[in-house]
This record gives C-alpha cells, sequence and structure tokens, in this order.
C-alpha cells in the first residue's frame, strides 16, 4: 500500500536534512489518505515494513511485534469507543 503525505523539509544540524510528516487517519478510498482498510492490515499483519523515500535517500523499517499490537489494540479500542472512519 502507498502513502504519499505532504512533506516538511529542513536542515539539521552537520548539514543532515531532516523530512517529516503528520498525516490524519481519514475515511475514502485514495493512495493519498490513510484508510480504515489501510490500519486493519497493518494491525493484522505479521510482518509490517515501512519504505521512507525522501528526494535523494530511503530508509526501510521493520515495524517491531510490539509496535504492530500496539497499533492493533489503538485501533480495538478507537472502534470500541464507537469511532468511525
Amino acid at each position: 500500500m502507498t502513502i504519499v503525505p505532504d512533506m516538511e523539509t529542513d536542515c539539521g544540524d552537520g548539514g543532515m536534512i531532516w523530512e517529516w510528516c503528520d498525516e490524519m487517519v481519514i475515511g475514502g478510498n485514495t493512495e493519498y489518505l490513510i484508510t480504515e482498510d489501510f490500519i486493519k492490515k497493518i494491525a493484522g499483519a505479521k510482518t509490517v515494513k515501512v519504505r521512507l523515500n525522501g528526494r535523494q535517500y530511503y530508509n526501510t523499517k521493520t515495524l517491531t511485534d510490539a509496535q504492530i499490537k500496539s497499533i492493533k489494540e489503538t485501533y480495538e479500542y478507537y472502534i470500541a469507543l464507537g469511532g468511525s472512519f
């Protein structure tokens, strides 16, 4: 699955370039939004790899079992409290 967020960029100390985003979870079915289906797939996965692509570099991060479990528990808690997408 692909998410293409609006990125912020800044130069840090030592010439390092920092890129970040802060995306809301929004209903809908487009590659630019984080959907409930996206969250459910992460919450139910055995392995999750996140590839972060910058302008010049990329990094691949594998979520730990604890991180996946936290996402699942947060999603379940949200639904239990009546949350909807």
